[in-house]
């Protein structure tokens, strides 16, 4: 049974439980790294380079939440600085 992580600690413990595998949350991802809420505003790059930071951590299988990082009307918004 994997284990949601996103935090380095986090990813101690799930190692020194011995978790078959790990889990990375979007909206863990995203309040946990950039502080922000789970509504578009982290991109497809940041979730991406999360994840690898995460896998890179591990000696188990990361599975990454894959719903979060594709824009919305919101991201468009921020990002833009409209």
């Amino acid at each position: 049974m994997p284990r949601a992580c996103t935090t380095d600690l986090g990813l101690s413990l799930v190692g020194k439980l011995r978790f078959s595998a790990a889990y990375m949350t979007g909206a863990g991802a995203a309040a946990s790294t950039y502080g922000l809420p789970d509504i578009g505003l982290v991109t497809l790059t940041e979730m991406a380079e999360r994840a690898r930071v995460l896998a890179g951590l591990l000696e188990i299988p990361l599975i990454a939440d894959a719903d979060t990082g594709y824009g919305s009307p919101i991201n468009v918004v921020e990002r833009s600085g409209i």
